[in-house]
């Protein structure tokens, strides 16, 4: 039989518990940690990177580092800095790992987007025989987009870089010089479902508004029909790369 010692450490307990649950349910989590405010008539665009190019042979890392993303509103003739906070990405990873990388989220006003610019800084080759930093022709890669921006939607754009008709070399085996040419093809989608876990991206549905593929020559020139061609033959003087 319970003495009436233990009928009073028992209720001493209970009340005890009591408190503590009403405390600890109580406790309301500070907003900030769970709630991000969403700027007033903007949009959610989420920026990504892939890589889908084929085998490279003895070529184990194509690192690139992008300095800042750029992109062009039409309404009021205006670009906005998306990030200038600089990325390396090795693409090769990328493909490995069959994922698209996260470049940066942000929130656009509304309205039209018709040209967004990656400016890329260094491109570093890593193979079998040692690493090499690559020849650009351009440093900027400006593209023609298509894309409305609106209220409480979700868009995105991916960059596929497709790394082995990229990649190119003015010589005959560990001598040359790497030169890379960014070929891309770039997906526009709006109204869209993106899940974001950690650095993987992945993209559900959504209406593709621009789904190209554009390349760059020896000259810097961007476009659907400019890019080296394989097996070009070429070298680089005074800091120019001539094709012959």
């Amino acid at each position: 039989m319970y003495s009436h010692k233990n009928r009073q450490n028992g209720f001493i307990i209970i009340t005890a518990i009591v408190i503590i649950a009403i405390f600890f349910f109580s406790r309301t989590p500070p907003q900030s940690q769970y709630i991000q405010e969403i700027p007033k008539n903007t949009g959610r665009v989420v920026f990504a990177i892939t890589d889908l190019a084929a085998d490279m042979g003895n070529i184990t890392a194509i690192n690139i580092t992008i300095d800042s993303i750029i992109i062009h509103n039409t309404q009021n003739d205006s670009w906005i800095n998306i990030s200038v906070q600089q990325k390396v990405v090795d693409l090769l990873q990328l493909k490995s790992q069959n994922m698209n990388a996260l470049l940066h989220e942000y929130y656009l006003p509304e309205g039209r987007y018709n040209q967004i610019r990656l400016d890329i800084s260094r491109v570093v080759v890593d193979a079998w025989s040692g690493n090499k930093v690559a020849k650009l022709p351009s440093n900027q890669l400006k593209i023609n987009i298509d894309l409305e921006v609106k209220e409480l939607t979700t868009s995105s754009i991916l960059f596929d870089f497709v790394a082995d008709k990229s990649l190119h070399t003015t010589g005959t085996g560990n001598s040359g010089t790497y030169i890379f040419a960014p070929v891309v093809k770039l997906t526009v989608k709006e109204e869209t479902t993106i899940e974001v876990v950690g650095e993987r991206v992945n993209i559900y549905g959504g209406k593709t508004k621009t789904d190209i593929e554009i390349g760059m020559d020896e000259r810097g020139n961007v476009g659907p029909d400019r890019k080296i061609e394989p097996n070009t033959k070429m070298s680089i003087q005074s800091g120019m790369i001539i094709p012959y």
